[in-house]
């Protein structure tokens, strides 16, 4: 038989004992998403461009309209300013350290026409 306090609360919690719901969706949050998996997993920037991945964006999320996925150029832009972005924070990070850092961000195209990055 439940105790009191069990028939009192019937959400549904996590383990930790928050209760948690989906994030709102939004463009610059696909965005990020993105770019974290092109990053992450050293993928071409066209990728995004790619009729298969739009389609899986799609996919999940029926509502998606081609305008709501970024472009390549966009993902591009995107990635250099945060580098820079981190840049400047390493660079204060580290400003009071005896001798040199070097930092390097590389995006190429390849011959292929395949869009990268390294970091």
């Amino acid at each position: 038989m439940p105790t009191t306090t069990e028939e009192e609360d019937d959400s549904q919690t996590k383990l930790d004992g928050r209760v948690e719901g989906v994030p709102k969706w939004t463009s610059e949050g696909l965005l990020d998403h993105i770019m974290e998996f092109i990053v992450s997993n050293n993928q071409a920037f066209r990728l995004i461009e790619k009729k298969s991945f739009r389609g899986i964006l799609k996919y999940q999320r029926p509502s998606t309209k081609e305008s709501d996925i970024p472009k390549r150029t966009k993902l591009q832009e995107e990635i250099i300013y945060k580098s820079k972005v981190v840049e400047m924070r390493l660079k204060e990070h580290f400003k009071d350290i005896e001798g040199e850092i070097s930092i390097t961000f590389d995006s190429w195209t390849s011959g292929l026409l395949m869009s990268s990055s390294s970091f």
